[in-house]
């Protein structure tokens, strides 16, 4: 309500304020519009830009880090593999003595210390593992760790869900590896502290027999290690891992210690991301699927960073439009000056200007080029004025002239009637039943094709027209033409388009039957097919010839509607060739309709289509 009433004392006043002070409104609002309008796309582009640059910037870190984590994961399953197909591994195992109440390890300390430094030699090296454990289901464990590991540890192992998960994973044979997720550390009881880990565990056994299962190992890791990947992530920016069912098994260090973007990360179901980096309101999330293991990694950034630059760049912009407008209003002052002593000289010789007066005379131009080239633009606008005037005069007439030949034209069709009635009865008189068919199939067809309405008919009324034709060429040629017509009675009430069916038989005179010598036939089919109708015409004449067939496909390729507009407007009363009834079906139907010629073995058929529509039947009640 306030800014209505606002809008509406602004516009008095603005009818109220003198001349000079409506220029400046009027140029001061529009050089604001536009200086609001620049200001605002440019202020789009930037933060769009910055937006982009935000989200490339944090699609490159998420996936670095995301790559970071699969190479780790990475090496630490080809580590796992490649003790696990150690032949020296796979024999030592394989001939282990099944005693599940001993470690064969502890009681074969030569055995156990040829295993550990073959293991060392995988282990004690550059970004080495936390540690590396072999073990089978009898018990028997033997390790290489830079981590305290002690007995009380190894037997709560055999004894934990952590054991029984193994097996049962591992249980279905197509099954080549296990990801463990992060977890305390159950092989140190020491009360020494000792870091969570993760692990990767595979099935020592002959790769390339894939036979002789005979124990597991597991290549463990600090998640430390995963701290340090996902450590540098940048302001505001989080990072978290879940498993194939969507639970959290890893949080990032930045993550654990905000409890707010943790509860978003906990309702969060990964699945429903996409993979990649999609933008939410102001937040970007990142989605990565582990290659060597069934995990997504997910990435969050607040957009509270990314405002930070935007709101110091909507500041400068809001000073600079400040001065902007400071300086602009101080100029329109000055030129308003200038411009306003001959604006009111024009505005004084225009109230002199009337339908009696189309010339616009301004005292002392001499001394004012604005003046001038307003006297010689207004002069001549006023002398189109004047001919659009004379031309529209024109029009009118000549449209008066265009109503009056169309009553006179549709006096003659009467005309016609009348005599055709004359001729009838005389013809009844005199007893010539000829006359009088010919007669009635002509007055029939002259009263069906006089009144075009909407352009449709019913389908029953178009075919009887195309009888009555025939019936007149019947008359005509006798027992040199036959014809012959099947019509589907469920199609009598459907409206098609008018007079598409009679020229085509119409043209089987003019064109198809000029050099055959046979007895001329034409039969009409009319059908119902699914949901549309469909009228086939067919002769036994001398057929199409191909460069009309051709001539016609390019017709059809080529019809746009400003051709289809110059055709129709040349149309006339004999203008109902193939071509024509083409352009009327389309503009009926659109795509969804039939318009065929093509050749047979005893002349051609032209077959026309089209959708059964209730609309004009509706129109008609």
């Amino acid at each position: 309500m306030f800014l209505d009433n606002l809008v509406r004392y602004g516009g008095i006043c603005v009818k109220r304020a003198r001349f000079t002070s409506k220029m400046i409104i009027y140029n001061l609002l529009l050089f604001f519009s536009i200086i609001l309008l620049v200001t605002g796309v440019f202020y789009y582009w930037v933060v769009r830009d910055i937006q982009s640059r935000a989200q490339i910037d944090f699609e490159t870190l998420s996936g670095k880090t995301a790559g970071q984590f699969d190479t780790l994961v990475y090496n630490i399953d080809k580590t796992a593999l490649q003790i696990a197909a150690n032949p020296t591994i796979v024999a030592r195992f394989t001939s282990l003595t099944k005693n599940p109440s001993a470690n064969y390890f502890i009681e074969n300390p030569l055995v156990a210390s040829e295993v550990i430094r073959l293991l060392n030699s995988y282990n004690f090296k550059k970004d080495g593992n936390t540690r590396i454990c072999l073990y089978n289901n009898d018990h028997d464990f033997v390790y290489s760790a830079t981590t305290m590991t002690t007995a009380d540890g190894v037997a709560n192992f055999f004894a934990s869900d952590d054991f029984k998960k193994v097996n049962t994973h591992f249980a279905d044979n197509n099954v080549f590896s296990m990801f463990r997720a992060p977890g305390p550390d159950i092989l140190n009881t020491s009360g020494l502290p000792s870091p969570n880990y993760f692990s990767i565990v595979r099935q020592i056994k002959d790769y390339y027999s894939g036979t002789q299962e005979n124990g597991y190992v597991e290549v463990q890791q600090s998640v430390a290690r995963i701290d340090k990947i996902f450590s540098d992530l940048g302001e505001e920016s989080y990072a978290a891992v879940y498993n194939q069912k969507g639970a959290l098994i890893y949080l990032c260090p930045a993550l654990r210690e905000n409890a707010e973007v943790l509860e978003k990360f906990k309702k969060l179901n990964p699945a429903s991301l996409p993979l990649g980096v999609i933008r939410h309101d102001q937040d970007f999330y990142g989605r990565y699927q582990t290659e060597e293991a069934p995990l997504d990694i997910i990435f969050f950034k607040s957009g509270s960073t990314i405002l930070t630059p935007i709101v110091s760049f909507s500041l400068f912009l809001v000073v600079a439009l400040l001065l902007a407008m400071l300086v602009a209003i101080f100029s329109e002052q000055v030129l308003v000056k200038r411009l306003s002593k001959p604006l009111v000289e024009l505005n004084r010789s225009i109230k002199n200007v009337n339908i009696d007066n189309l010339k616009l005379e301004l005292a002392n131009t001499q001394d004012s080029d604005e003046l001038q080239q307003l006297d010689a633009a207004f002069n001549k606008m006023l002398a189109h004025l004047h001919h659009a005037i004379e031309r529209q005069l024109l029009s009118q007439t000549n449209e008066l002239k265009a109503h009056l030949f169309a009553l006179q034209s549709q006096m003659n069709p009467h005309f016609i009637h009348n005599i055709l009635a004359i001729i009838n009865m005389e013809a009844e008189i005199d007893g010539n039943e000829k006359t009088v068919t010919i007669c009635k199939a002509l007055s029939r067809m002259l009263s069906y094709s006089s009144s075009m309405g909407d352009g449709f008919a019913k389908a029953g009324d178009e075919l009887s027209h195309t009888e009555n034709y025939l019936e007149l060429m019947k008359q005509r040629y006798e027992d040199g033409f036959e014809y012959n017509m099947q019509v589907d009675e469920s199609l009598c009430n459907v409206f098609i388009p008018k007079l598409i069916v009679q020229p085509l038989c119409e043209n089987c005179f003019k064109h198809a039957f000029m050099n055959s010598e046979e007895v001329w036939r034409i039969r009409v089919d009319a059908v119902q097919c699914d949901s549309m109708w469909v009228i086939a015409v067919e002769d036994n004449g001398t057929g199409v010839t191909p460069e009309f067939l051709a001539e016609f496909d390019q017709f059809k390729n080529g019809l746009t509607l400003d051709s289809m507009r110059d055709r129709i407007q040349q149309c006339t009363i004999g203008g109902l060739s193939l071509p024509n009834i083409y352009m009327r079906l389309k503009l009926c139907y659109g795509d969804r309709f039939i318009c065929e010629i093509r050749n047979t073995n005893h002349g051609s058929v032209v077959t026309l289509g089209g959708n059964i529509d209730d609309t004009h039947a509706d129109s008609r009640g």
